[in-house]
C-alpha cells in the first residue's frame, strides 16, 4: 500500500472538535480496540441471491485490501451479512439484530427499494450511517434521511437516459414498460413517465409482475398487443430473463433495456444466445476497463479473496462502497463515531476512488453520478456504448473476459470466539419461524456459509437466435396471410470508438458548470496484480 497525499486532515480536526465529534469519551457502539464491526442485510439466498451476494463479495474484498495494508488507524474492517431474502418484514428483522445483538457501526450494501422502505425508519432513529444502497429510489435523495450515504445514480436518471437514447439515437416513439408491482417497479415507472412526458410521449402499454417470481406470461401478452418499439424493463435478473425468452418465442422482438439493478452479469448468464443485443444502463464504471486505478485495485482484490470471482458490476459496486467507507474512517482519525463519519462525507462531498469520483449533497448537484448503456454481445460479454444504433456495425474489441462464473465463498478457516464473526460465517440466516429461506424452496441452515447457486441454464436456441439476427424475412405467398411484422432491429452496436461514460449535454439555457472544488483523495492505492487483458476499443 502506499500513502498518497491526504488532504483535508488538518481541517476537518478542527472541524470536527469545534462541532463536538473530536474523539469520543466513551467507546462507540460496532468499534472496538481492533476492528470496526459493518452490517449488511441483503438477499443471500433465493431468486435475486446474485445482487446481495455481488455486494457481499465487493465489500468484502474492498475491506480485506484495506485489512491487508495495516487497517484503518489500526482497526480491521469486519462485515456480517445476513438473508433477508429480498423481503421488507424479514429486512427488518434482519436489521434489527445487526443492530440490537450484533452491535454493528454502520450498515452497508442493502440491497432494494421496498427493503430499504422497511429499514431506513430504523437506521435513521439511531443515526446509523446507511451506506452504498443497491437501490435508485427517489425517496432515498429525499434531504430529510440525513444518514443515508447514495453512491449510485438514481432510477429517474436511468429512466431519462434510456428514454434520451430510444427517441433521439432510434427515433422511437412506442415504448412500453415492465415493471415489478411495488415501490421499486414503481419508481421506475414514475422516471419513465417523466421522461416521455418531457417528450410528448405517452406510454404504449404496462405490464408487472409480483416480487420474487416469474409470473411474466400476463404481462408479455399485455404488452404484446401494443406492439412497442421498445421494452424498459424495471425488476431483477429473473422474471427479465423470463420475459425476454418468451417474448422470442413469440416472435415479439422489440428492443429491450434494463435498469442496472437488474444484475447485468447475471442476466446474461439467464439470457445465454437470447441476450444479444439486450441494453442494461449502468452506474458504475466498466468492470474491466483497466486503465482506470480503482478497476486494477478492484480486480486485483477479487482475485486475493477468491481467484475463481471473475469482475462484475454489482460487486464492483460493492467494493466502491467498501473504499468509500474506508477512505471516510481514515479522515475522521482514531476515535470514530457514527456522527462524524456522515458529517465528513457531507463536509468533504467529493472522494476520488482510484479515478471514479464520487459527490455528495450539493457537489452531486454540479457533477451528478454518470449514467452509461452497455450491450449484450452474442458470446454473453457486454460492450458500452455511446449512443444506440439500428444498423449493425464491425464488432470489434469485445470484452475479452467471460462472464459465466459463480460466486463461491470460502468456509472460515475456524471458529472465532467473537460471536459476531461466527455469525458472519453464517451469512444464511431465517427468523426463527421460517421455514424455508426463500420462495425458490431453499432450506435455512444457521450452521454453515451461503450456498453457491446452482450454474443458470443456458438456452439452447442456437438457431433461433440465429434467426433473429436476419436482416429480411421469407418472402410471402400472395394468398397467405401477411405475418405480423417482427419488431426486432438490429443488435445495437457501439456506435463510435470513445470512452464509456457519455457526455452530458447541458439543456438549453443552463449555464455552465463550474470547475469542480479540490476533492478527497482515497489514503490509499493498491497496487494491482492483475494480468487480465485491457478491453481495446
Amino acid at each position: 500500500m502506499r500513502l498518497l497525499h491526504r488532504r483535508f486532515p488538518i481541517a476537518l480536526t478542527i472541524l470536527l472538535t469545534l462541532t463536538g465529534l473530536s474523539p469520543a469519551s466513551a467507546e462507540e457502539e460496532g468499534v472496538t480496540a481492533d476492528t470496526i464491526w459493518f452490517g449488511q442485510a441483503a438477499a443471500l439466498a433465493g431468486p435475486s441471491s446474485a445482487l446481495g451476494q455481488g455486494m457481499r463479495h465487493g465489500i468484502l474484498a474492498a475491506f480485506e485490501q484495506v485489512n491487508a495494508a495495516g487497517g484503518i488507524h489500526g482497526r480491521k474492517l469486519k462485515l456480517i451479512s445476513r438473508d433477508d431474502g429480498y423481503d421488507p418484514d424479514r429486512s427488518l428483522y434482519q436489521t434489527k439484530r445487526l443492530l440490537e445483538q450484533d452491535k454493528v457501526f454502520a450498515l452497508i450494501g442493502a440491497v432494494g427499494t421496498p427493503t430499504a422502505i422497511s429499514t431506513i425508519p430504523l437506521s435513521s432513529a439511531k443515526n446509523v450511517p446507511f451506506i452504498g444502497p443497491f437501490t435508485g429510489a427517489e425517496f432515498l435523495r429525499s434531504a430529510d434521511i440525513r444518514n443515508v450515504i447514495n453512491i449510485r445514480a438514481s432510477y429517474s436518471a436511468e429512466a431519462e437516459a434510456w428514454i434520451q437514447h430510444l427517441t433521439e439515437d432510434l427515433h422511437f416513439s412506442r415504448i412500453a414498460i415492465f415493471y415489478q408491482d411495488d415501490s421499486f417497479g414503481r419508481d421506475g415507472l414514475r422516471g419513465v413517465k417523466r421522461a416521455l412526458e418531457k417528450r410528448g410521449l405517452e406510454l404504449a402499454a404496462e405490464g408487472t409482475f409480483e416480487r420474487n417470481t416469474r409470473a411474466v406470461s400476463s404481462a408479455l401478452r399485455t404488452i404484446e398487443r401494443a406492439e412497442p418499439e421498445a421494452v424498459v424493463m424495471v425488476g431483477t435478473y429473473g422474471p427479465c430473463a423470463e420475459f425476454i425468452k418468451l417474448a422470442h418465442k413469440r416472435d415479439f422482438n422489440p428492443t429491450f433495456v434494463n435498469i442496472s439493478f437488474v444484475g447485468a452479469n447475471a442476466l446474461a448468464r439467464e439470457l445465454g444466445a437470447e441476450g444479444n443485443g439486450v441494453v442494461v444502463s449502468q452506474v458504475v464504471p466498466f468492470p474491466w476497463d483497466t486503465s482506470l486505478e480503482v478497476i486494477g485495485d478492484y480486480q486485483a482484490a477479487q482475485k486475493a479473496i477468491d481467484p475463481t470471482l471473475t469482475p462484475d458490476f454489482v460487486s464492483l459496486e460493492g467494493y466502491l462502497s467498501g473504499r468509500l467507507a474506508a477512505a471516510a474512517l481514515e479522515l475522521i482519525g482514531p476515535n470514530p463515531t457514527r456522527a462524524a463519519l456522515l458529517q465528513v462525507i457531507r463536509d468533504v462531498g467529493r472522494f476520488d476512488i482510484g479515478g471514479n469520483i464520487i459527490t455528495f449533497g450539493d457537489k452531486s448537484r454540479d457533477d451528478p453520478p454518470k449514467v452509461f448503456l452497455t450491450v449484450i454481445q452474442p458470446d454473453g460479454t457486454f460492450r458500452p456504448v455511446d449512443r444506440l444504433s439500428k444498423d449493425p456495425v464491425q464488432e470489434a474489441g469485445l470484452q475479452e473476459l467471460f462472464l459465466r462464473s459463480s460466486m463461491p465463498e470460502k468456509p472460515e478457516a475456524g471458529k472465532s470466539p467473537d460471536p459476531r464473526e461466527e455469525a458472519n460465517a453464517r451469512a444464511q440466516d431465517c427468523a426463527p419461524d421460517a421455514q424455508k429461506s426463500s420462495t425458490d424452496g431453499t432450506p435455512c441452515d444457521q450452521t454453515r456459509a451461503s450456498p453457491v447457486s446452482a450454474a443458470p441454464r443456458t438456452s439452447a436456441r442456437q438457431q433461433q437466435a440465429s434467426r433473429r439476427t436476419a436482416t429480411a424475412p421469407p418472402p410471402v405467398a400472395p394468398n397467405q396471410r401477411t405475418p405480423r411484422q417482427d419488431h426486432r432491429r438490429p443488435p445495437v452496436q457501439h456506435a463510435a470508438k470513445t470512452p464509456h461514460r457519455m457526455a452530458r449535454t447541458p439543456p438549453r439555457g443552463e449555464r455552465p458548470r463550474q470547475p469542480a472544488p479540490p476533492l478527497a483523495k482515497s489514503a490509499y492505492s493498491f497496487a494491482s496484480s492483475c494480468s487480465c487483458a485491457t478491453r481495446g476499443f
